[in-house]
């Protein structure tokens, strides 16, 4: 318990989900592992295994338009809409030359099999091929009357040939030895956006959105079949003669390409199809869309909106010729393979989800194994399950025919249901609708419908024995739902995935004035809290739905609420970005705590009531501290406003969802950041008694490496001082072991030495210090070495300032000391000291002149200057401004001898 209740102090995002798929240009890698995907101007290396972006490729603020890898898979290149080409390093995501390849954006790129050729195509209607290694263009077509959509290399490096297709129905074939075009072939009607050669190299297929597919001759360039499609067609590869594609008949199987080739296709309907230029039929026919979310429109503007987000278009072949690779109009990335029970067929495999609209909530639960997973709403229809050890998408709840906009998971109700065995979701959405899931199968298990507005607000009861649910909506109105039947759902249809069980309500209250936003439950179960966008927070006893209290202080719409595990206490939080925590019995206001700069959007308890954790719409998720109202720890790793906040383990684990579409995993780093704060004084206590080793000792050099170590201004002074003092003679600019211990420093030393003496230079009594380090760093290095440092102009101008302020102090001050000498002479001192030096004829100086201070030691050699002047016969003496006369200069007589 102890180790339960220790003050959470810091998290660290542990995993991560973010947008790296926008639509656009995606390619994989020539050994299946790496997918480039165009993510705004960015370019995105995402595993296909796991689905995470290994390596972001910075763009130029304009979107990405083409892009294509090299055969061996080390280099990539970009094209964006700024005309800027660049070529990267796979490996090292480091960006190589860049060069502007046309007038217009690129749309279309390609590479030869030998990766000395790079073909493009452009909106400005030309193609041109450029050399790789010399990066100069050596072939420029043109000709064309449309946009080029696709540029094709013959496979075979003998056969120097590219093919070219448009927007406008043509397809170009050019020989690139003689740079001239060989031939146009005629036949299609609309754009051709996919080209494709056969096994053996003997057959061109062009595919178009005239949804036929021709097959033409490359010895007679002629068409030889055409291949009806019934879809407007956007990828088109051929398959290997020999290849076992999953799903292919194995009568279609052939060895010969005369006997027909096979070729797979994807376009407008969303299924992908394999077809036989033998019979120009369609061999196998498997939906893309069987097992993704889909929803029947109705009108005919939203069933086109449909067909256009689930659109398939980007087909490739996996290496080895066991599956396709396609993506979709809404940003999606699909993996068709031999289906896990059978190997022979051929089904989606793999659904990477490129991006996301607003993640408006999140939410926790377990799996039948105990693994831990990640429920995400976003702006959508359907929820996505994602595994929190990938944050990959591995499912979906399907159901809700409109964005779905609260979910919360039941960890007690499981047990009462299925044996716990079963995790049950329930979730609102702005269809009027309430639903319960069996989060392990999938499936809806209930369906409540009731409410006349947007369900805006769900929460199960706590306790197990409670068989009940509660939801808030648009229409102002709460509802007390009765789930009991669902525990008498194992094993029957519903359980299964049949026709879900309609829900019935206990109780139902119209409760605020405006839409309520929040509900939760107390610990006990007797008590409800609504937050409502009508500034009040409302108690109700549950299940009756009496009210209790109307607790009132908010400025603005409250849009969270959550109950203290421990305490009689409810905490909510404001648009007028605060939050609240009120007591239960009292009904009044306990706290308030402000730091949010907008609104507060989520709010939880952790470590058993003692801390709060809050997310708003300023970006920002705080660590709060119930006791002091202070705010611990914030973190700011969101772009936009925080949506959703799930939290696991009593605060050892969080997760929050952004309207940037980001969801990301938070772990309690407390435990880690104390062991290594506490490694790191350590360490530095061991290193400052190396340190004052190292000084007693005089190991300069040792001594000046640990305190740069250290990093410590004042201890490298003292340093510094120390080596100064106990140079022979005391100079100044420092002997030659200062210059030898500045001699060593490292090079990434030198701009931080260079920084020290700046800060040391700027105070009168560390300046001595600066000048003589500065000194000996000018003999030890060459000047334009220092001088070529980052950020060793400025540094140096800021040195060069102080040190003109010192010099011109120092020389006011021996200026003011000649009033000194005109004092002395005033009180006839001088005269004194002069007599003495006479009649020790110029020996040794009186005990009188053995003081260090500055004004007595200047006397003698005003008296010196005195001394000679008279031997010179002059009348006077000019020092500096004062003027000494000749009757100051008389001889006193001697004092007669007692």
């Amino acid at each position: 318990m102890a180790e339960s209740l220790q003050t959470r102090k810091s998290y660290k995002v542990s995993a991560r989900s973010e947008p790296f798929f926008t639509g656009g240009a995606v390619q994989l890698s020539p050994n299946g592992e790496l997918l480039a995907c165009t993510c705004s101007d960015e370019v995105k290396l995402v595993s296909l295994t796991s689905g995470a972006c290994l390596k972001s490729l910075p763009g130029d603020t304009e979107l990405i338009t083409a892009l294509t890898f090299t055969p061996n898979g080390k280099t990539l290149f970009t094209a964006s809409r700024s005309l800027a080409a660049r070529q990267w390093d796979v490996d090292t995501g480091e960006a190589g030359r860049t060069w502007k390849m046309h007038d217009a954006p690129v749309a279309a790129m390609a590479v030869d099999t030998t990766s000395t050729l790079l073909a493009t195509g452009s909106a400005d209607r030309s193609a041109r091929v450029w050399d790789i290694n010399e990066g100069h263009c050596t072939h420029s077509f043109r000709g064309h009357k449309g946009i080029v959509l696709q540029v094709l290399f013959h496979p075979e490096p003998r056969r120097l040939q590219l093919f070219t297709s448009t927007d406008d129905s043509e397809v170009k074939i050019w020989d690139l030895k003689k740079r001239v075009l060989l031939k146009q072939l005629d036949g299609h009607f609309s754009a051709v956006p996919s080209l494709a050669i056969s096994p053996c190299g003997g057959l061109l297929l062009s595919g178009g959105r005239d949804k036929v597919v021709h097959v033409w001759d490359l010895v007679t360039l002629k068409k030889t079949t055409t291949v009806p499609t019934h879809e407007s067609l956007e990828g088109l590869v051929t398959l290997p003669c020999t290849a076992a594609f999953p799903g292919l008949p194995s009568s279609k199987k052939k060895s010969q390409e005369s006997s027909g080739v096979n070729f797979v296709t994807v376009g407008s309907s969303g299924l992908i199809r394999i077809w036989s230029t033998e019979t120009a039929k369609c061999v196998l026919e498997v939906s893309a869309l069987e097992g993704l979310p889909t929803v029947e429109k109705n009108s005919d503007t939203e069933a086109a909106g449909l067909e256009a987000s689930h659109q398939l278009k980007h087909l490739q072949l996996l290496p080895g010729a066991t599956g396709v690779i396609c993506s979709t109009g809404d940003a999606r990335i699909l993996v068709f393979g031999p289906a896990p029970a059978a190997p022979q067929t051929l089904a989606l495999t793999k659904h990477l989800i490129g991006t996301s609209d607003d993640i408006i909530d999140v939410c926790f639960f377990s799996s039948r194994l105990g693994d831990s997973k990640l429920a995400v709403v976003s702006n959508s229809e359907q929820v996505r399950i994602h595994d929190t050890a990938s944050m990959a998408c591995e499912t979906f709840l399907l159901g809700h025919t409109d964005t779905v906009l609260c979910i919360a998971a039941s960890q007690q109700f499981k047990a009462a249901m299925a044996g716990g065995e079963t995790t049950v979701l329930a979730t609102g959405s702005k269809d009027n609708s309430f639903r319960v899931w069996n989060a392990e199968h999938g499936t809806c298990l209930g369906v409540g419908e009731g409410h006349v507005a947007a369900v805006s607000a769900v929460a199960f009861a706590n306790r197990p024995g409670s068989n009940f649910a509660v939801t808030g909506g648009a229409d102002k109105l709460i509802k007390v739902w009765d789930l009991s039947k669902l525990a008498e759902l194992e094993g029957t249809p519903a359980s299964a995935g049949g026709t879900p069980v309609p829900l019935y309500t206990k109780a139902a209250v119209a409760a605020h004035d405006k839409d309520i936003n929040a509900l939760a439950v107390a610990p006990n179960d007797a008590v409800l809290c609504t937050a409502s966008q009508d500034r009040t927070v409302k108690l109700w006893k549950l299940p009756e739905l009496l009210p209790l209290a109307t607790l009132k202080g908010h400025r603005r719409g409250v849009w969270c609420a959550a109950f203290s595990p421990t305490e009689q206490v409810v905490a909510t939080g404001s648009g007028d970005s605060t939050i609240k925590l009120w007591g239960l019995a009292e009904g009044t206001c306990l706290r308030t705590f402000e730091g949010h700069t907008a609104s507060v959007l989520k709010v939880a308890f952790i470590t058993a009531g003692t801390q709060l954790v809050s997310c708003g719409a300023d970006g920002l998720l705080k660590l709060w501290s119930v006791k002091t109202s202070e705010c611990i720890n914030t973190f700011d790793e969101h772009l936009d406003k925080v949506w959703g906040l799930a939290v696991s383990g009593g605060g050892a684990r969080l997760a929050t969802g952004g309207g940037d579409g980001r969801i990301n995993l938070w772990e309690d780093c407390t435990a880690e950041e104390a062991s290594a704060a506490e490694a790191a004084t350590n360490e530095e206590l061991l290193k400052a008694q190396a340190l004052a080793n190292a000084m007693h000792a005089q190991d300069w050099p040792a001594a000046v490496k640990l305190a740069f170590e250290l990093k410590q201004i004042r201890r490298l002074q003292g340093v510094f001082q120390r080596l100064l003092e106990s140079e022979p003679g005391r100079k100044p600019s420092g002997g030659a072991t200062l210059q030898a211990v500045l001699g060593q420093l490292e090079e990434e030393q030198l701009p931080e030495c260079l920084e020290y003496i700046r800060e040391w230079n700027t105070n009168a009594r560390s300046a001595p210090v600066a000048q003589g380090v500065l000194a000996g760093l000018l003999r030890a290095h060459p000047a334009e070495k220092l001088a070529a440092l980052p950020g060793a102009q400025g540094i140096l101008a800021a040195i060069q300032g102080y040190t003109q302020r010192h010099y011109t102090r120092i020389d006011q001050m021996v200026r003011s000391t000649f009033l000194l000498d005109y004092t002395l002479t005033g009180l006839q001192v001088l005269e004194e000291l002069e007599n003495e030096l006479e009649e020790a004829d110029e020996g040794p100086l009186p005990k009188v002149l053995e003081s260090t201070t500055a004004s007595e030691k200047l006397a003698p050699r005003t008296s010196a200057r005195i001394r000679s002047a008279k031997r010179k016969g002059e009348e006077s003496v000019k020092t500096e401004g004062v003027k000494v006369t000749d009757a100051k200069l008389k001889k006193r007589p001697k004092a007669e001898t007692a």
